[in-house]
C-alpha cells in the first residue's frame, strides 16, 4: 500500500482521537489489583498557542513503584512521599514511593508527544472502578489544569480544572 494512501487513511483516525481526549491516556487498559501497568499519556497541544515546558503527572495512592520512561531533550524529576499506608509488591512492604513526575522540555503547540509510565496497582483505596491521574500542564504563556477528579465531561478550556485522565479498574 502507498505511504500517502495509508497516511491518508491513518491520520483523520488520530486526529480525531487526539483532538477529542485532550489530556488522556492512549490504548488505556485498565487496572488490576496486584498486577503491573503502563501507561502512556497523550499531550496534543500547548497552551493558548505556546508551546508546553512541563508535564507533571500525579500519582493516586494504590499506585506503587512507578518509574518514567525518559524522553530525548526532556529532564525528568520525581517527588517522593510516604504512603497512607503500608502495601505489598511482590511480597516486599512499600511504604513510600513516587507521588509525582515532572518533565520539562519544549513540546510546540503544534506538535503532539506521549508521557509513559509503568507501575504496580496494589490496592484501590478508594474502592472506585475508575482511577485518576492529575496532570498539570506548564506552557510558555499559562498552564490548564487537568486535574478534576468529579468525573464530569469538559467541553473546551473554559473550566478552572479540565477532566483528568483516568483509567478503569477491574474488580
Amino acid at each position: 500500500m502507498n505511504f500517502k494512501i495509508l497516511s491518508f487513511i491513518i491520520t483523520p483516525l488520530l486526529l480525531s482521537q487526539i483532538a477529542s481526549a485532550h489530556i488522556s491516556f492512549i490504548d488505556a487498559k485498565p487496572l488490576t489489583e496486584g498486577k503491573s501497568f503502563k501507561a502512556t499519556f497523550a499531550v496534543p497541544h500547548g497552551c493558548e498557542g505556546t508551546p508546553t515546558t512541563k508535564v507533571t503527572i500525579n500519582i493516586p495512592e494504590g499506585v506503587i513503584g512507578v518509574k518514567p520512561m525518559p524522553k530525548s531533550d526532556w529532564s525528568i524529576s520525581t517527588k517522593t512521599t510516604s504512603f497512607a499506608k503500608t502495601y505489598q509488591q511482590y511480597g516486599k512492604d512499600v511504604t513510600q514511593g513516587i507521588s509525582s513526575i515532572t518533565w520539562e522540555g519544549s513540546l510546540p503547540d503544534q506538535h503532539y508527544d506521549e508521557f509513559t509510565i509503568t507501575g504496580y496497582f496494589a490496592d484501590n483505596a478508594n474502592n472506585s472502578d475508575e482511577i485518576y491521574f492529575p496532570v498539570i500542564q506548564n506552557c510558555e504563556i499559562g498552564e490548564y489544569l487537568w486535574t478534576d477528579t468529579s468525573g464530569h465531561k469538559h467541553h473546551g478550556h473554559d473550566a478552572k480544572e479540565l477532566g483528568a485522565p483516568s483509567l478503569k479498574i477491574i474488580k
